[in-house]
């Protein structure tokens, strides 16, 4: 299913495109998807980000954190696909998943103009409105959001580390 050590691995996740990488000892440490511009899609990105934790080799954070990873992943997707490329169907957005040694780093590339998380003002309570809450949300989530240009591309990296005592995102307490 999946490539010798080195080598890429093509494969399709619902209509976008995608490429793994494997370690020596077949191990998949890096994913990279692209994935058209479509908020459809996102669902099975989710189920996608899901699967490498529950069917694959990745260390599973639990079903807390999952739900949470998949919720960051979620909008920041949302976010590329609705500010960056505008909902333009002509367009995509590459998400890639790098698994660390103690977490996870997600990384959402665009070719829009960017912006700076620190920018963005928290939502406020007083003022419940449908929208703006997503960078807010994966600043809450993740444990590192950094945002800069890579050549053209904007990206939007996110790390969520796990606990060392329990191989997890969350604590014995959870």
């Amino acid at each position: 299913m999946f490539a010798r050590a080195g080598e890429p691995d093509r494969f399709d996740v619902a209509r976008g495109r995608g490429e793994a990488v494997t370690s020596p000892g077949g191990r998949q440490d890096r994913i990279e998807i692209r994935i058209p511009s479509d908020t459809d899609l996102l669902p099975a990105m989710r189920r996608f980000l899901r699967s490498l934790f529950v069917h694959g080799d990745w260390a599973n954070p639990g079903p807390r954190v999952l739900s949470e990873l998949q919720l960051v992943l979620q909008e920041a997707c949302v976010n590329a696909i609705r500010h960056a490329c505008r909902r333009r169907s002509d367009e995509s957005i590459r998400v890639t998943f790098v698994m660390l040694g103690n977490g996870i780093t997600i990384e959402v590339c665009d070719d829009g103009p960017g912006f700076d998380p620190a920018d963005v003002p928290a939502p406020d309570a007083r003022d419940m409105k449908e929208g703006g809450y997503g960078v807010f949300i994966i600043g809450e989530f993740m444990d590192q959001v950094k945002a800069f240009r890579r050549g053209r591309q904007f990206v939007m990296s996110m790390t969520r580390y796990f606990d060392a005592e329990t191989g997890t995102g969350e604590s014995e307490e959870s």
